[in-house]
This record gives C-alpha cells, sequence and structure tokens, in this order.
C-alpha cells in the first residue's frame, strides 16, 4: 500500500521546512516520491531532497490543480509502477486549490487499489491569514476549506490576541480540521533590534514578555470541547510537572519526555515518553519516534471513542 500525504499552502507558508523535517524525522527509512510542479517550492532546494534519495516528477503541464486529470492520473500510475514506494508526498503550487488536487488524487486512488490518500495538510503563515483571505479570496479560503489538518507557521512573533484572531478567521472556515502550531518558546524579546547590538559594557539585560499560551487558550478562550493533547519537555520530575499542566490546561493527556537524556529526543531517532491522564500515567518505552508517535495518536483515538475522563463530569466548563 502506497500513501499519498498533499501539502498545501501559500508560497512563503513553510511547507518545505515541514517537508524537509518529515523526511528527516518521521519518514526515515521509507521510500519516497516527491511530485511538485514548476511553482513548487522544493525547486529551490532540490539537492537536498535528492540527496534524501527521493525522485522528484515535475508536472509538464503546470500547476497539478489546472492540469488535465488524466496527466496526473498517468503521473501518479508512473510513479507506482516505477518507484513502488511507501508513499508519495505532493506540493501542489501556492496558489492552487487544494479541493482540485484532492479530487485528482481520490480518483486515481479509486482506480488503483495500492494507493491510499493518506492526508491533506495546509500550512498556514498565521501572520498573513487576515491578508491573504482579504486579498487572495477563494484561492486562499480554499486550501483552509478543504484541509484535514490546518499548521500554523510564523506563530512566535504574534500577540496572543492576534493570535486568536487568526484562529477564529481559519476556524471560520473549517470547523472541522485540527489546528496545530509547533512549539513556541515560553518567552521572546520585547524588542528585535534591525540592527547588531553593540558590546557597551561587562553585562546586558534582555527583557522578555510571555509568548501566547496556545494550548491553554483551546479551551479557555475558543471553548474547544474535544480531546485535547498537551506535550511537555522537562528535565526534571517529569511526572508532577506534566501533570500539573494537565489540570491547568484542561488536557484530556499530556505526552511527557525527559529532554536531559542523551539517549532520546533531541538528536536521536528514539524517544520514550509518560502519558499522563487525569487518573492514571502510561509509559511509552524507547523506540523509533515514528513508533511512538503512532502509539500516541492511537492512545489518544481510544480516548475519543471511548468514556470522557472522569474530571470532567465535576468541572462546570464542561457541563
Amino acid at each position: 500500500m502506497t500513501k499519498i500525504d498533499i501539502f498545501s499552502g501559500f508560497l512563503g507558508a513553510g511547507k518545505t521546512t515541514l517537508i524537509k523535517k518529515l523526511i528527516a524525522e518521521a519518514y526515515a527509512g521509507e521510500k519516497l516520491v516527491l511530485i511538485e510542479n514548476e511553482f513548487g517550492e522544493i525547486n529551490i532546494d532540490g539537492g537536498f531532497l535528492k540527496e534524501s534519495g527521493i525522485e522528484i516528477s515535475e508536472m509538464s503541464a503546470g500547476c497539478i490543480c489546472c492540469s488535465l486529470v488524466g496527466d496526473f492520473n498517468k503521473a501518479l500510475r508512473e510513479v507506482v509502477e516505477q518507484f513502488h514506494p511507501d508513499r508519495i508526498l505532493i506540493e501542489p503550487s501556492g496558489v492552487g486549490k487544494l479541493s482540485d488536487v484532492i479530487v485528482a488524487v481520490e480518483r486515481t486512488v479509486d482506480e488503483c487499489p495500492e494507493l491510499k490518500l493518506n492526508s491533506y495538510v495546509t500550512v498556514a503563515d498565521a501572520s498573513k491569514v487576515k491578508v491573504y483571505m482579504k486579498n487572495f479570496g477563494e484561492f486562499y479560503n480554499n486550501q483552509i476549506e478543504a484541509a484535514g489538518t490546518i499548521i500554523l507557521s510564523r506563530t512566535q512573533k504574534m500577540s496572543q490576541e492576534k493570535l486568536e484572531a487568526a484562529v477564529a478567521m481559519l476556524r471560520e472556515k473549517n470547523a472541522d480540521a485540527a489546528i496545530l502550531s509547533a512549539a513556541v518558546a515560553d518567552y521572546r524579546p520585547v524588542s528585535v533590534p534591525d540592527r547588531k547590538i553593540k558590546k557597551t559594557g561587562e553585562r546586558m539585560i534582555l527583557e522578555l514578555e510571555r509568548t501566547a499560551d496556545i494550548l491553554g487558550s483551546m479551551r479557555a478562550e475558543f471553548g474547544f470541547r474535544g480531546i485535547l493533547v498537551g506535550f511537555a519537555a522537562e528535565t526534571h520530575d517529569v511526572e508532577n510537572y506534566a501533570r500539573g499542566k494537565l489540570e491547568r490546561k484542561r488536557c484530556d493527556m499530556i505526552v511527557a519526555n525527559d529532554v536531559s537524556r542523551s539517549d532520546i529526543g533531541f538528536n536521536s531517532s528514539e524517544n520514550e515518553v509518560l502519558l499522563v491522564y487525569p487518573d492514571r500515567t502510561e509509559l511509552l518505552e524507547k523506540a523509533p519516534k515514528t513508533q511512538i508517535a503512532l502509539q500516541i495518536i492511537e492512545r489518544a483515538c481510544r480516548l475519543a471513542q471511548g468514556k470522557a475522563p472522569s474530571w470532567r463530569t465535576a468541572d462546570p466548563f464542561h457541563a
């Protein structure tokens, strides 16, 4: 079975960064094929992809969502017949309609039982949501509306208020997609100089301010009532800090790991995590990160399908 993952988003949103990170970590060991078009971001760094053992198939007809479905069908079939990949990554044009790309893939999947449409993701620059909705209208909105998952980029310099406004606008266009963001630093500089800071003394003080609490705002600000999973990277007293985070932010599960260990986590292809629930804990022992990720998803699905944790019934927020 060959999985197909579609990565959409306007140019500059961060698709290249996401794809490169997935290749290096999540898809390590898989045989991959990337299908892009001549307007794709990956062209600017094709050397990295070729070094990673990925074949690049460019659409001769330009943007795949504007190409004949027959041409796209042929390209996918040739990829499967020639390379027999575990996964096909599709990076359409930044101004293409995601819904058209999904339809083209679904038609091909219907004709090829060995193919499976696995995911369709849109990467959105959170700082430009409002202006892009205004300036690009249906082309931008379609990428948001058709996405199964929306990954926010460029959140690190946004205020809590602006971030919440961006998420609210996205949610208006897509009520069902998971909206995700990479972990951001807890603090950021109050001001960022536009030139080098010159050495003026023996000491220097940098003023910091809190960044937006994305996880904490999910229930408190946005009224999210689904299964909420958070992550905690700790250096000591892992379980206690994770449990405190679970209770403060009203999560259903916290995935905690000890980042002080040199054999897991950063700079390692393996990890070991402690799952902290309201009424128990579960250790996922050291394993490849992809395996750990699948176990985390499986545990989250169990929560979604099962009964709500007991603490919810006593929480007036969930009454």
